[in-house]
């Protein structure tokens, strides 16, 4: 079972319906391209000294992920300064919109049986087979 695949296993979200997670699994980006990853990259792991790249810290996630990781990774921000930092990276970097919304549906999954509404949304689509 691959990286991307096993985000959407039975074990991770237990009780979501079977058919759910099948036709979510089929929404997986395609991805041709496995690249090497710092997974967390943020303001708070980039050492700057003397203006210059002096270091990143926290490669404890670090590994080889689908190339559409890091745009999804950029649009979850941990403060103003880190929102700021990723917006303009964001615009130097190929977008990956189809990665993103699966990693936001995903996310919506995330406290089942209590989603809010995206996820009850989304939930019913799934089960509907659309």
């Amino acid at each position: 079972m691959g990286w991307a695949t096993s985000l959407v296993s039975s074990t991770t979200y237990q009780g979501v319906p079977e058919r759910a997670l099948e036709a979510f699994r089929k929404r997986l980006p395609k991805c041709r391209l496995y690249v090497l990853t710092q997974w967390d990259l943020n303001v708070g792991n980039i050492m700057v000294e003397s203006g210059r790249l002096a270091g990143i810290l926290d490669w404890e996630y670090a590994g080889y992920f689908p190339i559409w990781w890091e745009y999804v990774a950029l649009h979850i921000g941990l403060s103003e300064v880190d929102a700021e930092w990723k917006k303009l990276v964001r615009q130097r970097i190929e977008p990956h919109v189809d990665g993103k919304q699966f990693w936001f549906d995903l996310y919506s999954l995330r406290n089942y049986p209590n989603v809010d509404e995206d996820g009850q949304e989304l939930l019913r689509e799934l089960s509907s087979g659309n």
